[in-house]
């Protein structure tokens, strides 16, 4: 396994749920529920679990939920981008994750402040 890297059982997931759908630009709606879905099923490691253990756990755990928040940012729901990116950051295992977490953050912002999507009209 990859260090530090973003949950694997995650991407497993939503290649799963999106296998067979074409590539388009609102599959990012499916990520939020597939994020509360690994969340809800993931069990949380007890008192017993190795340090390891725990620790991979909320290594996956950040992300899924840091992602969530992307999706949210993504899909214009800011309010609820901002309260699950504080969610993320509560929890955060290393100070880096949070650093990575507001630069993706930003680049999102500015990528969305001026989307080349505004141009599309559909229907025409």
């Amino acid at each position: 396994m990859v260090k530090n890297k973003p949950n694997r059982p995650l991407s497993r997931l939503i290649n799963h749920f999106n296998k067979d759908a074409p590539p388009s630009d609102t599959q990012h709606l499916t990520i939020s529920p597939i994020c509360d879905e690994w969340i809800k099923s993931i069990p949380v490691p007890d008192e017993k679990a190795s340090d390891e253990a725990q620790k991979q756990y909320l290594n996956s755990k950040y992300w899924v939920v840091a992602t969530k928040a992307e999706a949210y940012l993504g899909t214009g729901k800011t309010a609820e981008a901002g309260a699950t990116y504080q969610e993320a950051y509560s929890f955060a295992p290393a100070s880096w994750m949070i650093k990575s977490a507001m630069e993706q953050r930003r680049k999102l912002e500015l990528l969305l402040a001026d989307s080349p999507l505004k141009y599309v009209r559909v229907g025409e």
